[in-house]
């Protein structure tokens, strides 16, 4: 009772200082925790990667297509995922990438000739890659990995995952 009465308090004395923009705006915090406080120039960035698998991805050796396992990655830098080998990372992507590795924001399993959303991701603070991992069949004859630049802060982007059959690619949707 005693913290509601000091909160009516409160928003009175902002009031009667000419603050009364502020009042409508503090309260809507209080009600919303989750409210971005300040400009979006400001808000960590956002992305969304929109995951195609083509129709003949990650053909076993009975030549017929199966799906795929796609980890994302927020990393500060990437030249740990290209020093690394896949079993490396599969095995223990925390112990593997150490402190390039920000947080593991998705696994999931993309089936031939499909297309998902994933995402959106909020980035942690000093992100500036994202790197993929893709779980192919023939580990040793494809491209299983990328990554891409992007901004820790301000951004709201959308990238296009290209799971193709020898390889994965990450790319800006332009």
């Amino acid at each position: 009772m005693i913290r509601f009465f000091q909160s009516v308090v409160l928003c009175m004395l902002l009031a009667s200082c000419g603050a009364q923009e502020a009042v409508p705006k503090i309260a809507k915090i209080i009600l919303d925790p989750g409210t971005p406080v300040g400009p979006p120039s400001k808000q960590p960035s956002k992305i969304a990667l929109h995951a195609y698998a083509a129709a003949e991805v990650n053909k076993g050796f009975d030549e017929a297509p199966s799906p795929v396992i796609v980890r994302v990655f927020a990393l500060s830098s990437d030249h740990r995922l290209f020093g690394l080998d896949f079993f490396s990372i599969a095995a223990d992507a925390a112990g593997a990438l150490g402190v390039t590795l920000l947080d593991e924001l998705d696994e999931n399993m993309l089936a031939p000739d499909s297309y998902k959303i994933l995402g959106p991701y909020e980035l942690p603070a000093r992100t500036r890659h994202i790197g993929v991992v893709a779980e192919y069949i023939d580990i040793d004859t494809v491209v299983w990995r990328d990554s891409i630049d992007v901004q820790a802060v301000g951004a709201d982007d959308r990238l296009l995952l290209l799971l193709l059959e020898e390889e994965i690619r990450l790319l800006t949707e332009d």
